[in-house]
């Protein structure tokens, strides 16, 4: 059995249990990103693959330099993945089975941009008439959303009159509020694209005329990063820099749960509630009660 037939068989079953597209695409892709591994050392078939196989992909994705969170990503999917070959009968038994998810440091501090080289990016992207960068940037920066759900936003979902968009990712249908900074670019960059005959609906498009991807969207900031040296650049960063950043000024958890999205608080909580001692000390300096004895 080749593996792209079992890949297109588990996307299918995840489909059948409801999962959101976006997390069969992001399997899928885990999953490709496999069997390319696998096809460069002549591993055409399911039941050749091994628990030493799985380890040195494993080890080849820390060697690349990829964070413990997208190793953890990969090790995840790959248990589930072969789990359930095994209950279809297409194995006898898991080669990921053996593996453990890393233990993973959640404090946003340690993933989010700077504050300095987003707006860094920003302003590079603007002065280098690179509209779809600065508008990306802009709407990460100013929402805090998902890459998903930024991808997913067609011109339909803006609400220019109540500065909102109406976007549907991991956890649902919900709406991210904007600034009128914001509203300036999306205005100037929706003018300027004019009419577009493959996709007229979707905001981001590529050079093929179709909806972007995640990974082209992060591509894009992978230039600009390269040429400000800056290593922290992701769009995940960048959601970690709002959450951060709006606590940071003072805003309680449950409104950056609701900014972010999160469906449970003690997400939020886990990522945001840890208080390095820089922030510890900003914080006495602004809340201090003994300011006004």
């Amino acid at each position: 059995m080749l593996q792209e037939k079992v890949i297109s068989s588990y996307c299918i079953s995840l489909e059948a249990l409801g999962r959101a597209q976006r997390t069969i695409s992001t399997n899928k892709e885990r999953l490709v990103d496999l069997q390319k591994f696998l096809d460069r050392r002549g591993v055409n078939e399911i039941e050749e693959i091994n628990p030493e196989l799985i380890d040195l992909y494993i080890s080849s994705s820390y060697r690349k330099g990829l964070s413990i969170f997208t190793v953890a990503g990969r090790i995840q999917v790959l248990k589930a993945f072969f789990g359930w070959s095994v209950k279809r009968n297409y194995l006898l038994q898991s080669p990921a089975a053996h593996l453990k998810k890393p233990r993973l440091n959640h404090q946003a501090s340690d993933k989010a941009i700077l504050q300095e080289d987003l707006a860094a990016m920003i302003l590079f992207a603007r002065h280098s008439k690179k509209e779809i960068e600065e508008l990306a940037l802009m709407i990460f920066a100013d929402t805090g959303c998902r890459t998903g759900e930024l991808c997913g936003i067609s011109i339909g979902d803006i609400d220019f009159e109540n500065n909102e968009i109406l976007v549907d990712g991991k956890t649902g249908k919900r709406l991210l509020d904007f600034t009128e900074k914001t509203s300036i670019v999306l205005k100037s960059y929706i003018a300027s694209r004019g009419t577009i005959p493959y996709s007229p609906q979707a905001l981001f498009l590529n050079n093929a005329g179709k909806q972007m991807t995640m990974n082209q969207i992060y591509m894009r900031f992978r230039k600009i990063a390269g040429k400000l040296d800056i290593k922290r650049f992701n769009p995940q960063s960048i959601r970690h820099r709002v959450g951060q950043g709006w606590l940071d000024q003072g805003a309680n958890l449950e409104l950056v749960r609701q900014k972010l999205g999160h469906k449970d608080i003690q997400t939020t909580a886990l990522y945001y509630s840890h208080q390095d001692r820089t922030r510890s000390k900003i914080a006495t300096k602004k809340f201090s009660i003994v300011k006004s004895i």
